[in-house]
């Protein structure tokens, strides 16, 4: 399976036309978590306005261009279409979603379950349009709290 496939940008508008409401569902989800378990989902840096230019861009192309590509080249691209040639369907998409969550245990551990939904998402995006376009779309803009 080559990049071109995976990353196929034709998608249907509705796909676009739908990311702005995603994402606000997305935050009202992260803070109902957030409410219900009592964690907080996004990590905003704990520096206030004394980030710097450079930092600021940096942060900006890793959260919003470099990790969301490579992640779901890897976790939606490779492992998952992997994953689909020993397993049924649904347990390739529960194994993915786990496989990502603890790849972010990095985070608070209290946030797997957080991260294991948003994998469940981006499988189903990629599952619906056979594209992983809208996935990278949506991460990028689930990350953009972190980038700034």
């Amino acid at each position: 399976m080559n990049v071109k496939y995976l990353v196929h940008l034709r998608i249907n508008g509705s796909a676009l036309c739908i990311l702005p409401f995603l994402l606000i569902l997305v935050f009202l989800g992260a803070r109902a978590f957030s409410t219900i378990f009592g964690v907080g989902v996004f990590v905003f840096s704990d520096r206030g306005t004394d980030v710097g230019y450079v930092e600021l861009v940096t942060r900006g192309v890793a959260y919003l261009a470099v990790i969301p590509v490579s992640e779901e080249l890897y976790f939606r691209g490779l492992v998952y279409n992997s994953l689909q040639n020993y397993y049924r369907k649904r347990s390739a998409v529960i194994l993915t979603s786990f496989y990502f969550a603890v790849g972010h245990v990095s985070n608070p551990p209290s946030l797997m379950l957080w991260f294991f939904l948003k994998g469940l998402v981006y499988v189903g995006f990629y599952e619906k349009y056979k594209t992983l376009a809208p996935g990278i779309a949506l991460h990028a803009l689930t990350n953009l709290p972190i980038a700034v």
